[in-house]
C-alpha cells in the first residue's frame, strides 16, 4: 500500500503541473463582475477533414462535454459543437463570447483541439462542448479541467488527464491512461494482449468491465475505500476489502486501478 500512496501523490502532481501551465486560460477579463449565470449565449462551430497521416487526436479543454464516436472504415474527422457563456444578462454574455476561443488544426501526426478562455471570469461561467466523429483506429489525448468525457467504439489507445467530472468509456479495444483528481469512471474494454490498463485518482467511483478471458496481471486498491471484483477468475489471488491483486490468464497485460478514497469495481463479462 505505501506504493499505492507514492504513485498516487506523483499524479496528482502532474495534475497539479498541468493545471497551473495550462495555455488554454491565457486571456484576462477586467470587467466587472456578475451576480448570477441566469442568462446565456452560444455560437456553434463546425469542422472536417480529411485524414490524410494522422493517427491521433489532441484536445486541451476547460470546461464542458467532450464526446467522441469511433466510425470503423472512415477517412474522416468531423468536430462540432457550441461555446457558451453564462452571465447576469443577455447582452453581456453575448459581449464576452468573443473572449471564449476555440481552435482546431491538424499536423502531420494529428488533429489539435484547443479552448481558450479568460483565467478570471469574473463569475461568468464559460463553457465549449465538443462532439467528434473520428475514424476508429485513431487514438485519443484529452486534457480536460471540469466536465464529461465521453468515448464509443475505439480501436486505439486513450490518454486523459482530468481535474473534476466523469469519464465514460465504451466499447473501447486498445490502451487506457488515466489520471482523475476527483470524480467518476466507467469503462467497458478489450484490453490488447499485452496492453496497459492504468486508472489513477485521488477521490473516485471506478468501474471497469472486461472479459472474463482478459490475460493481464491485475491490481487494484484504494487507501480509504472498497475494492470490489466479481467474475473474473485470479491464479495467486491476494485480496482483502481495499485491495485485490493477482493474475488473470496468462498475465500478459497489465490492469492498475488505484485511488486514495472511493470504491474501486471490476467485473467480467
Amino acid at each position: 500500500m505505501k506504493n499505492l500512496k507514492i504513485n498516487i501523490i506523483l499524479a496528482v502532481f502532474v495534475l497539479i503541473i498541468f493545471i497551473l501551465s495550462c495555455s488554454v486560460v491565457n486571456i484576462t477579463d477586467s470587467s466587472d463582475d456578475v451576480n448570477n449565470t441566469n442568462y446565456s449565449a452560444s455560437e456553434s462551430f463546425s469542422y472536417e477533414f480529411a485524414i490524410k497521416s494522422q493517427n491521433k487526436i489532441y484536445i486541451d479543454a476547460v470546461n464542458g462535454t467532450i464526446d467522441i464516436v469511433g466510425i470503423n472504415n472512415s477517412s474522416t474527422t468531423k468536430v462540432w459543437g457550441e461555446k457558451i457563456v453564462k452571465s447576469d444578462n443577455e447582452s453581456d454574455a453575448a459581449l464576452h463570447l468573443k473572449n471564449l476561443k476555440t481552435s482546431v488544426s491538424e499536423t502531420d501526426d494529428g488533429i489539435y483541439l484547443e479552448t481558450t478562455q479568460p483565467s478570471d471570469t469574473n463569475g461568468r461561467e464559460y463553457l465549449v462542448n465538443y462532439y467528434l466523429s473520428i475514424p476508429a483506429e485513431c487514438a485519443v489525448s484529452a486534457k480536460i479541467i471540469n466536465g464529461v468525457l465521453k468515448i464509443d467504439s475505439l480501436n486505439s489507445d486513450i490518454a486523459v488527464e482530468m481535474t473534476n467530472g466523469e469519464i465514460q468509456l465504451e466499447e473501447i479495444n486498445g490502451n487506457l491512461d488515466i489520471l482523475l483528481t476527483n470524480g467518476k469512471v466507467f469503462c467497458q474494454m478489450i484490453l490488447p494482449e499485452t496492453g496497459n490498463c492504468e486508472i489513477t485518482s485521488v477521490n473516485a467511483e471506478m468501474q471497469l468491465q472486461i472479459p472474463k478471458n482478459t490475460s493481464a496481471n491485475f491490481a487494484a486498491g484504494v487507501v480509504n475505500g472498497i475494492v470490489n471484483v466479481t467474475n473474473l477468475d485470479f491464479q495467486n489471488l491476494q485480496s482483502a476489502n481495499n485491495f485485490v491483486n493477482g493474475m488473470l490468464g496468462n498475465g500478459n497485460g497489465i490492469i492498475r486501478l488505484e485511488a486514495v478514497n472511493g470504491v474501486v469495481s471490476a467485473s467480467g463479462y
